[in-house]
């Protein structure tokens, strides 16, 4: 009989861990499908209480659907003409700016060496020397030909970086189609849930007994703390890349509504998304105010920006809702970054609120609820 239990639970074991590489499998391959829809699930979320609140004003889903999303995509088509100019700017000038870069690093470089004492200049020259000589010896090379190879060297790393800007554009370009073709379907999507959703749910409530009016009232309950935290984060995110375009304006950082409009898509990831806004706005300010200290200005300015978001109004808006251990949420991020790439990791935190909420709400997972919220 033990025997037998013990069977049952390897059994069991196996069978989980098969459903849990069978589910990531389907996630990575299936991803062109599966990125739309959670997308349209997100907006629809997002927009399903406004459209419920014409409702009660008496006018009619199709009108509030239609009226609400032209207003959201004129509003994007706009915020996106104000973009399009400065981030082809910046794409077509990185590796001008990588040059440019590269030249005051060295020049900072020579400035250092050229204020050391002239004994270390005299040993390092013989080191270098010694080097070189070493270096003809070997490869059988003379030393100013040793010299060539290290100019050149230099030459190659400058193409290279030309090169991989190119080579980045290509992609986007190429790339281009799909992104449209997707971003359509990502629409009408919407549309539809919007409009038929509900209906639809009506009906499921209607011809299901088992839909008694607890299950009912939970899976209200779930949609509505769904549709509470999705609109909530997005309003923060947008209020975050507001402040950050105004006070880079107020800095004197050129782009600002870019980088703004970035830092605020960027915090849908805690964590990775501050880190990648704050390197950014270190090589901006950099490249406009070239090796100075005041470069960092920006940088530290949004750090200091975010800093007070994360924990201050996002805790008072979600409160327990964003309770999540950072370990865990790295994890998540790598996961969902490595399925989906980097709208996976744009992604990864809505859907583990919701995955949070849901459970919480149904009463099962609880478990991985506690990790998921643990402090430790």
């Amino acid at each position: 009989m033990a025997t037998t239990k013990k069977q049952q639970g390897k059994t069991d074991t196996t069978l989980r861990a098969i459903l849990i590489l069978g589910v990531l499998y389907t996630l990575y391959f299936a991803k062109s499908l599966l990125i739309p829809l959670v997308l349209a699930l997100l907006l629809a979320l997002l927009l399903s209480p406004l459209v419920t609140c014409m409702k009660n004003l008496h006018i009619p889903r199709t009108v509030s659907s239609v009226v609400l999303l032209a207003a959201f995509m004129g509003a994007m088509g706009m915020l996106g003409t104000q973009l399009i100019a400065p981030a082809k700017k910046w794409a077509e000038a990185l590796p001008e700016y990588s040059d440019a870069l590269t030249e005051q690093l060295e020049t900072l470089g020579e400035s250092l060496s050229n204020d050391a004492e002239a004994d270390d200049e005299a040993q390092a020259d013989s080191e270098n020397a010694s080097a070189n000589s070493l270096f003809a010896n070997l490869f059988g090379r003379a030393p100013e030909e040793v010299q060539e190879v290290t100019e050149s060297s230099d030459l190659d790393i400058s193409n290279r970086v030309q090169q991989a800007g190119m080579e980045a554009m290509l992609y986007l370009l190429s790339a281009t189609p799909i992104a449209i073709i997707q971003f359509l379907t990502v629409l009408m999507l919407v549309l539809f849930l919007l409009v038929f959703g509900p209906g639809l749910f009506n009906v499921y409530i209607k011809k299901t007994p088992e839909m008694n009016g607890g299950n009912l009232q939970l899976v209200n309950n779930i949609r509505a703390e769904l549709a509470h935290y999705v609109l909530a984060i997005s309003i923060i995110n947008a209020g975050l890349g507001l402040c950050t375009a105004g006070l880079l304006y107020l800095l004197g950082v050129e782009d600002a509504l870019l980088f703004g409009v970035l830092a605020g898509l960027f915090n849908f990831a805690p964590y990775v998304g501050a880190l990648i806004s704050t390197s950014m706005l270190c090589i901006a300010g950099v490249v406009q105010f070239g090796m100075e200290w005041n470069a960092l200005i920006p940088a530290v300015a949004f750090f200091v920006l975010n800093v007070t978001e994360a924990n201050f109004f996002t805790p008072l808006v979600l409160g327990q809702r964003m309770r999540l251990n950072p370990l865990t949420l790295i994890v998540w991020l790598l996961i969902w970054g490595w399925l989906w790439g980097a709208i996976g990791v744009l992604l990864s935190v809505p859907l583990l609120v919701c995955f949070k909420l849901s459970a919480k709400q149904l009463g099962k997972f609880d478990g991985v609820v506690a990790v998921i919220e643990s402090k430790a």
